[in-house]
């Protein structure tokens, strides 16, 4: 099958999980009609290479190149976000997301005040020590990208081409080592007074955490809901930047009334309780999307409907 490719951002697969061939692997659940497979559920299909003509450097930088949806599915995705709230795997994989991202909003918000007032660093100094988490930042891809798609192709074939969203989900265990550990070295080591480099190295890891954590939690629900992917990372979003709002507008009187050491090792414990909460996602997920799978496919029949 032959398709013209025809552009660079957002692609229209023009088929959805409903049309698609999922080969002859082992069979997932299904609904209660016996006819759809759950929703997140994937199995080893045969590739088809896709043909087209690619666009000139000129056309790709058009602002408008195709219609891809009607006004009525416009609108639909306005509102549907806030319906996907329904949805446990979405809701856990924003607050996955938004519990990844406070923790460097903490970072932030307290770096002026940790090296202005406890080290007498000048403003230029405490921008340089933003070369930690974009260290930090750089390392997080191929933990998040390549490592947790080769743990999930492991598991996959533990079961005969059978991939669970949840199998990614492993690599969450470092994250729930590092977090911790960068926040007590950030702030009870601002509260000893150990060496700035000490804080630096607790910025490395806070920010491999948030970039790492926030891709997990993405690339979750997108394997669980390929086809709403769009709404799902909408209201990701408005959970994320919920927490995150809640957490900027808390730290400074937190850290005032508690002081760092008291502050950061309750950070701590907060951010070991959030990533670990995979463990039950991994035990409950499926289920969890199995119970979601019938109104998962109305949402996706009412989408193809309205194209």
């Amino acid at each position: 099958m032959s398709r013209v490719l025809t552009g660079k951002t957002n692609y229209n697969r023009g088929t959805t999980e409903l049309s698609d061939d999922h080969g002859t692997g082992e069979v997932a659940d299904t609904d209660d009609a016996g006819e759809k497979k759950e929703a997140g559920t994937v199995t080893v299909a045969e590739t088809t290479e896709l043909e087209g003509t690619p666009h000139g450097f000129l056309r790709r930088l058009a602002m408008f190149n195709k219609r891809y949806t009607t006004l009525s599915t416009l609108g639909v995705m306005i509102y549907r976000p806030f319906l996907l709230m329904r949805f446990p795997v979405i809701v856990w994989s924003g607050i996955l997301y938004g519990s990844a991202l406070i923790w460097f909003n903490v970072l932030n918000a307290t770096a002026g005040l940790i090296f202005m007032g406890s080290y007498g660093f000048s403003a230029a100094m405490v921008g340089l020590t933003y070369l930690a988490p974009t260290i930090g930042s750089i390392l997080s891809p191929p933990w998040s990208g390549w490592f947790s798609d080769r743990v999930a192709l492991r598991f996959a074939r533990r079961r005969g081409g059978v991939r669970e969203p949840e199998d990614r989900l492993w690599v969450l265990l470092l994250n729930a080592v590092l977090a911790p550990t960068g926040l007590v070295l950030w702030g009870v080591g601002a509260a000893k007074h150990v060496h700035w480099f000490g804080l630096c190295v607790g910025a490395v890891l806070l920010s491999f955490t948030s970039a790492s954590g926030g891709a997990t939690a993405i690339n979750y629900a997108l394997d669980s809901y390929k086809d709403l992917g769009g709404e799902s990372l909408i209201t990701i979003m408005i959970i994320r930047n919920t927490m995150g709002f809640a957490m900027s507008y808390g730290i400074t009187p937190w850290v005032t009334k508690m002081g760092y050491q008291n502050t950061f090792v309750t950070a701590a414990i907060m951010g070991l309780v959030f990533y670990l909460s995979f463990l039950p996602v991994i035990k409950w997920g499926r289920r969890w999307r199995a119970s979601s799978s019938g109104v998962y496919w109305r949402y996706v029949e009412s989408s193809v409907m309205k194209h």
